[in-house]
Protein backbone atom coordinates (compact mmCIF):
# COMPACT_ATOMS: atom_id res chain seq x y z
CA UNK A 1 0.00 0.00 0.00
CA UNK A 2 1.59 3.30 -0.94
CA UNK A 3 2.09 5.52 2.12
CA UNK A 4 0.40 9.10 1.93
CA UNK A 5 2.26 12.19 3.61
CA UNK A 6 0.53 14.83 5.21
CA UNK A 7 3.67 16.36 5.09
CA UNK A 8 6.93 17.05 3.25
CA UNK A 9 9.16 14.20 3.25
CA UNK A 10 12.71 13.44 2.11
CA UNK A 11 12.91 9.89 0.25
CA UNK A 12 16.67 10.14 -0.64
CA UNK A 13 19.83 12.23 0.18
CA UNK A 14 22.22 11.46 -2.31
CA UNK A 15 25.93 12.82 -0.66
CA UNK A 16 28.98 11.20 -2.27
CA UNK A 17 30.71 9.61 0.97
CA UNK A 18 34.18 10.34 -0.22
CA UNK A 19 36.06 11.78 -3.73
CA UNK A 20 39.48 12.28 -3.97
CA UNK A 21 41.45 16.23 -4.23
CA UNK A 22 41.60 17.71 -7.16
CA UNK A 23 39.89 14.62 -9.45
CA UNK A 24 36.48 16.20 -9.86
CA UNK A 25 35.16 19.67 -11.68
CA UNK A 26 32.31 19.30 -9.43
CA UNK A 27 30.10 17.31 -7.17
CA UNK A 28 26.15 17.11 -7.04
CA UNK A 29 24.32 16.72 -3.59
CA UNK A 30 21.09 16.28 -4.16
CA UNK A 31 17.99 15.98 -1.47
CA UNK A 32 14.80 14.67 -3.46
CA UNK A 33 11.54 15.18 -1.62
CA UNK A 34 7.76 14.58 -1.81
CA UNK A 35 4.90 17.29 -0.52
CA UNK A 36 1.58 18.17 -1.09
CA UNK A 37 -0.87 21.06 -0.75
CA UNK A 38 -0.36 21.73 2.57
CA UNK A 39 3.19 22.49 2.52
CA UNK A 40 2.83 26.26 2.10
CA UNK A 41 5.77 28.09 2.49
CA UNK A 42 7.96 25.67 1.17
CA UNK A 43 12.38 26.13 2.42
CA UNK A 44 14.97 23.85 1.41
CA UNK A 45 17.84 24.32 3.84
CA UNK A 46 21.28 22.87 3.59
CA UNK A 47 24.13 23.00 6.80
CA UNK A 48 27.76 22.18 7.21
CA UNK A 49 29.08 20.50 10.07
CA UNK A 50 26.70 21.50 13.29
CA UNK A 51 26.65 25.60 12.21
CA UNK A 52 23.22 27.15 12.64
CA UNK A 53 23.25 29.14 9.56
CA UNK A 54 22.78 27.47 6.18
CA UNK A 55 25.32 27.73 3.97
CA UNK A 56 22.26 27.28 1.14
CA UNK A 57 19.04 28.18 1.29
CA UNK A 58 15.99 28.48 -1.28
CA UNK A 59 12.78 29.72 -0.78
CA UNK A 60 10.35 28.42 -3.92
CA UNK A 61 7.36 30.86 -3.66
CA UNK A 62 9.59 33.82 -3.66
CA UNK A 63 12.26 32.51 -5.95
CA UNK A 64 14.70 33.32 -3.64
CA UNK A 65 18.04 31.73 -3.04
CA UNK A 66 21.39 32.73 -0.93
CA UNK A 67 24.65 31.25 -0.10
CA UNK A 68 26.92 31.50 2.79
CA UNK A 69 30.26 29.84 4.86
CA UNK A 70 31.71 27.19 3.05
CA UNK A 71 29.43 27.52 -0.03
CA UNK A 72 29.92 30.75 -0.79
CA UNK A 73 31.13 31.19 -4.21
CA UNK A 74 30.80 27.56 -5.10
CA UNK A 75 28.12 27.10 -6.07
CA UNK A 76 26.87 26.50 -9.90
CA UNK A 77 23.06 28.69 -8.81
CA UNK A 78 22.46 27.70 -13.00
CA UNK A 79 21.70 24.11 -11.97
CA UNK A 80 18.51 22.26 -11.76
CA UNK A 81 17.77 19.44 -11.40
CA UNK A 82 14.08 19.37 -11.69
CA UNK A 83 13.18 22.05 -14.56
CA UNK A 84 9.63 20.66 -14.33
CA UNK A 85 9.13 20.81 -10.75
CA UNK A 86 8.85 24.50 -9.74
CA UNK A 87 8.81 23.36 -6.05
CA UNK A 88 11.94 21.04 -6.29
CA UNK A 89 14.32 22.50 -9.69
CA UNK A 90 17.15 24.15 -7.27
CA UNK A 91 16.93 21.64 -4.29
CA UNK A 92 20.55 20.47 -4.97
CA UNK A 93 23.57 21.69 -4.37
CA UNK A 94 26.37 21.65 -7.97
CA UNK A 95 29.63 22.44 -5.79
CA UNK A 96 32.43 23.43 -8.11
CA UNK A 97 36.02 22.27 -7.63
CA UNK A 98 35.35 20.10 -4.38
CA UNK A 99 38.57 20.68 -2.07
CA UNK A 100 39.12 19.42 1.57
CA UNK A 101 37.89 22.16 3.44
CA UNK A 102 34.32 20.77 2.00
CA UNK A 103 34.82 17.60 4.36
CA UNK A 104 31.90 17.42 6.51
CA UNK A 105 28.41 16.50 7.08
CA UNK A 106 25.85 17.79 5.38
CA UNK A 107 22.05 17.98 6.46
CA UNK A 108 19.37 19.19 3.78
CA UNK A 109 16.45 20.37 5.78
CA UNK A 110 13.01 21.03 4.22
CA UNK A 111 10.44 22.53 6.36
CA UNK A 112 6.64 24.28 5.63
CA UNK A 113 3.60 25.00 7.58
CA UNK A 114 2.27 21.33 7.98
CA UNK A 115 6.14 19.82 8.82
CA UNK A 116 9.54 19.17 8.17
CA UNK A 117 12.13 16.35 7.37
CA UNK A 118 15.80 16.57 7.38
CA UNK A 119 18.43 13.67 6.85
CA UNK A 120 22.08 13.78 6.63
CA UNK A 121 25.60 12.11 5.45
CA UNK A 122 29.39 13.18 5.42
CA UNK A 123 31.28 13.67 2.87
CA UNK A 124 35.12 13.71 3.14
CA UNK A 125 37.54 15.25 0.48
CA UNK A 126 40.50 13.36 0.77
CA UNK A 127 44.45 13.66 -0.60
CA UNK A 128 45.89 10.32 -0.79
CA UNK A 129 49.82 10.47 0.47
CA UNK A 130 52.52 11.37 -1.41
CA UNK A 131 55.14 9.20 0.14
CA UNK A 132 54.28 6.26 2.62
CA UNK A 133 57.64 4.39 3.80
CA UNK A 134 58.36 1.58 6.53
CA UNK A 135 61.84 1.40 7.66
CA UNK A 136 64.32 -0.18 10.71
CA UNK A 137 66.81 0.46 12.11
CA UNK A 138 69.37 -1.42 14.19
CA UNK A 139 70.70 -0.17 17.66
CA UNK A 140 73.80 -0.98 19.94
CA UNK A 141 72.18 -3.26 22.17
CA UNK A 142 70.50 -5.36 19.60
CA UNK A 143 66.91 -3.81 19.82
CA UNK A 144 65.80 -2.32 16.60
CA UNK A 145 63.31 0.44 15.79
CA UNK A 146 60.70 0.71 13.21
CA UNK A 147 59.31 3.35 11.98
CA UNK A 148 56.03 3.78 9.43
CA UNK A 149 55.91 7.13 7.59
CA UNK A 150 53.09 8.64 5.47
CA UNK A 151 53.31 12.44 4.33
CA UNK A 152 50.70 14.66 2.79
CA UNK A 153 47.14 13.27 3.63
CA UNK A 154 43.89 14.13 4.75
CA UNK A 155 42.26 13.66 6.65
CA UNK A 156 44.52 12.46 9.72
CA UNK A 157 45.35 8.89 8.74
CA UNK A 158 44.71 5.63 10.33
CA UNK A 159 48.54 3.79 10.93
CA UNK A 160 48.47 0.33 12.21
CA UNK A 161 51.98 -1.88 12.95
CA UNK A 162 52.01 -5.69 12.95
CA UNK A 163 54.65 -7.84 13.45
CA UNK A 164 54.74 -11.66 12.41
CA UNK A 165 57.33 -14.14 11.74
CA UNK A 166 58.65 -15.57 8.42
CA UNK A 167 58.54 -19.24 10.47
CA UNK A 168 54.74 -18.73 9.69
CA UNK A 169 53.06 -17.19 13.33
CA UNK A 170 50.06 -14.62 12.27
CA UNK A 171 51.06 -11.18 12.43
CA UNK A 172 49.81 -9.52 15.83
CA UNK A 173 48.82 -5.98 15.85
CA UNK A 174 51.45 -3.46 17.91
CA UNK A 175 49.25 -2.13 20.23
CA UNK A 176 51.68 0.33 22.38
CA UNK A 177 53.69 1.96 18.71
CA UNK A 178 53.70 5.71 19.15
CA UNK A 179 51.48 7.90 16.53
CA UNK A 180 52.89 11.13 15.89
CA UNK A 181 50.61 13.77 13.53
CA UNK A 182 52.15 17.04 12.04
CA UNK A 183 49.73 19.35 10.09
CA UNK A 184 51.30 21.14 7.36
CA UNK A 185 50.17 24.63 5.98
CA UNK A 186 48.07 23.08 3.05
CA UNK A 187 45.81 21.36 5.71
CA UNK A 188 47.48 18.14 4.80
CA UNK A 189 49.26 15.99 7.43
CA UNK A 190 52.48 13.91 7.72
CA UNK A 191 51.91 10.86 10.36
CA UNK A 192 54.73 9.00 12.04
CA UNK A 193 54.45 5.62 13.97
CA UNK A 194 56.94 3.63 15.41
CA UNK A 195 58.58 1.73 18.19
CA UNK A 196 61.47 -0.14 19.59
CA UNK A 197 61.85 -3.61 19.49
CA UNK A 198 63.56 -5.64 22.01
CA UNK A 199 65.91 -8.36 20.58
CA UNK A 200 63.61 -11.04 22.90
CA UNK A 201 60.71 -9.76 21.11
CA UNK A 202 61.57 -10.96 17.85
CA UNK A 203 62.55 -14.35 15.85
CA UNK A 204 64.98 -15.99 16.83
CA UNK A 205 66.27 -19.80 14.83
CA UNK A 206 67.12 -18.27 11.50
CA UNK A 207 63.72 -16.81 10.92
CA UNK A 208 63.21 -13.39 9.96
CA UNK A 209 60.68 -10.66 11.87
CA UNK A 210 57.90 -9.77 9.41
CA UNK A 211 56.89 -5.72 10.11
CA UNK A 212 53.79 -4.54 8.31
CA UNK A 213 52.43 -1.12 8.49
CA UNK A 214 48.83 -0.06 6.59
CA UNK A 215 47.40 2.85 6.39
CA UNK A 216 43.66 4.05 5.93
CA UNK A 217 41.85 7.06 5.28
CA UNK A 218 38.52 7.47 7.75
CA UNK A 219 35.47 7.65 5.78
CA UNK A 220 37.14 6.46 2.02
CA UNK A 221 38.01 3.30 0.72
CA UNK A 222 41.65 4.47 0.43
CA UNK A 223 43.70 1.87 2.28
CA UNK A 224 47.61 0.63 1.35
CA UNK A 225 50.36 -1.41 3.37
CA UNK A 226 54.03 -1.80 3.32
CA UNK A 227 55.89 -4.68 4.58
CA UNK A 228 59.97 -5.20 5.55
CA UNK A 229 61.54 -8.41 6.46
CA UNK A 230 64.07 -8.29 9.50
CA UNK A 231 66.86 -10.88 9.89
CA UNK A 232 69.08 -10.34 13.07
CA UNK A 233 72.22 -9.75 12.36
CA UNK A 234 72.51 -9.36 8.88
Amino acid sequence: MKKVTNAVEIRRLSVPRWIQNGTEDYVVLDCEYVYNENDLRLVVKWFFENNLEPVYQWIPELNNRYTSGVLKNRLDLDFAVNTADSYSRFRALRIHKPSTELSGKYTCLVTSLAGQDSREQVMTVFVPANEFELSYTELKDSSVNVTCEAQGLFPPPVLKLYLGSSAGSPPQMVTDAVSVFKPKYTGAYDAYLYRTFSATELSKNGASSVFECTLELPGTNYAKAKRIAYYPGR
